[in-house]
Order: structure tokens, then C-alpha cells, then sequence
């Protein structure tokens, strides 16, 4: 079942499809009343780093604070921020208060990195297992700092297979990517969409919402790590995340009191 699972999924990825029919929360007539933004890394976990020195941690925060005031503004919605300083917040708290506060979407945000600084563009991860290395790659990189054992697996993989939240987590990933890069090729020219994906983040494991990680751009890249250090491209990169999320929710009544 999983692996037919597994290979449904990619069928629709490949094809652009995973972002078509109904949402099971639409269907169900679910509200969107509350959204976690979660800054990667923070505290004693700088994350990945660039020639520069540009930390991720700090343009995750700074681009989390960004879209959580959008979010705020114009669609009148309560935003909750795993964290709004710079601290340090296990991976397996962060997912816990996606469930603490009844949240109804998950975005984790990230800066890339690879030891080829050629590699530039945008990626959209959602959870589930996956057997491409590229994909193992940045999950091993993101996940370094967790503090999961590896008994914790197999059950997290057993809700993978029978998660509802999978196909909603598709759609939502879609969204995000297509409107982050058309948003940020408008003002910077050809953004590499590097699309799609999935892998075994820990930070979205338990979340039992609509769960995304957007890695926004490559920090080892040093144009990359240029832009994501101005205000200016993590605006644009966090009006990308925005519209995204604007047009999966889409034109249905958002009631922004918790209930």
C-alpha cells in the first residue's frame, strides 16, 4: 500500500496534477482560523551559512516575521510563530505546537545549501518518505539538530501511509512554489524552480495539519546569499509564500477568532 502510495504521488507531481480537485478541508467545510510560522533553526543552531556570513537563522526570522504580518494584514488571520527571537526550539516542539494551538497550516521556512556553489533556485518540501538522494540530502541537513530517536520512526511512517493531511500538503506546497518563483522572477529575472518535493523532515512529523518546508533560496549560492541578506528579496520571497497560501485558501470566509 505504501509503496502504490509513493508512487501515486509522484505520478501527480510529475504530471502538475497534485495541485487539482477539491481539498479535503474544503470538502469537509473546514475554517481557516490559525497558521504556524516556523523560523528554521535559531539559538545555538545557525543553520546553514554562507561566504558571507549570513546565518539562516536570521533570514528565516526575518523572512517568517514578514509573511506573518502579511498573513496578519490582509487576510485578517491569527499567526502563531514557533519562535519570534532568536532561541533555540527543538524540532519535535515546534510540531507539538502546531497541535497545542489547533492549527490549520504548517510552514517551515529555510535557506538551501549545497557544497556546489553553482546550485541556486527555490524548493517546496512536504513529508514523506523518498528514495531520491538529492531530496535525503537536505532532510539529513535540516534534521541534524533533532532530537528524535530512531524508535520514533516507524510509527511516524505508518501515519505517512495513512495521513490524510498528504494530498492537502500537495496542493499547499504547489501553491507556494509556483507563486514564490513568479514573484521573485518578476523583479530578479529567471528564478531556478527547482519544484516539488518530499523527504523526512522531522520539523513537520506530528504536525496533523497541511504541512509544508520552503527552502527559499541557496545561501552557499553568493548571489543567492546576497539577496537573501536584503529586505527587499525576503519581502518579495515572503509575498511569494503569501499569495500562495492566499490562493489555497482561496476565496472562502476565513474566520480569524479561534473558536
Amino acid at each position: 500500500m505504501i509503496v502504490a502510495m509513493k508512487e501515486g504521488l509522484k505520478q501527480k507531481i510529475k504530471n502538475g496534477t497534485a495541485d487539482a480537485g477539491i481539498p479535503l478541508s474544503e470538502q469537509l467545510g473546514l475554517k481557516f482560523r490559525r497558521i504556524v510560522i516556523d523560523p528554521g533553526h535559531g539559538g545555538d543552531d545557525n543553520g546553514a551559512m554562507g561566504k558571507r556570513k549570513t546565518r539562516e537563522k536570521d533570514v528565516a526570522l526575518a523572512i517568517a516575521k514578514k509573511l506573518s504580518a502579511k498573513l496578519k494584514d490582509k487576510l485578517k488571520i491569527e499567526v502563531v510563530m514557533t519562535r519570534t527571537d532568536d532561541r533555540t526550539v527543538p524540532l519535535s516542539e515546534r510540531a507539538a505546537l502546531a497541535r497545542a494551538v489547533k492549527a490549520d497550516l504548517f510552514i517551515s521556512i529555510h535557506a538551501n545549501a549545497n557544497p556546489n556553489r553553482k546550485f541556486r533556485g527555490i524548493e517546496t518540501y512536504y513529508l514523506n518518505n523518498t528514495d531520491d538522494r538529492a531530496a535525503q540530502k537536505v532532510a539529513a541537513m535540516e534534521n541534524a539538530v533533532s532530537d528524535r530517536a530512531l524508535s520514533d520512526l516507524k510509527m511516524t511512517l505508518l501515519d505517512l501511509a495513512l495521513s490524510a493531511n498528504v494530498e492537502d500538503s500537495i496542493r499547499l506546497a504547489n501553491l507556494i512554489q509556483k507563486s514564490t518563483i513568479d514573484t521573485a522572477s518578476a523583479k530578479y529575472g529567471e528564478i531556478k524552480d527547482h519544484g516539488v518535493k518530499y523527504a523526512l523532515f522531522y520539523v513537520l512529523f506530528g504536525t496533523e495539519v497541511p504541512s509544508v518546508l520552503v527552502e527559499t533560496s541557496f545561501i552557499s549560492n553568493p548571489v543567492e546569499e546576497q539577496r537573501l541578506g536584503s529586505g527587499k528579496y525576503q519581502d518579495l520571497i515572503a509575498e511569494g509564500i503569501f499569495q500562495g497560501v492566499m490562493k489555497y485558501i482561496g476565496d472562502r470566509k476565513i474566520n480569524a477568532k479561534a473558536p
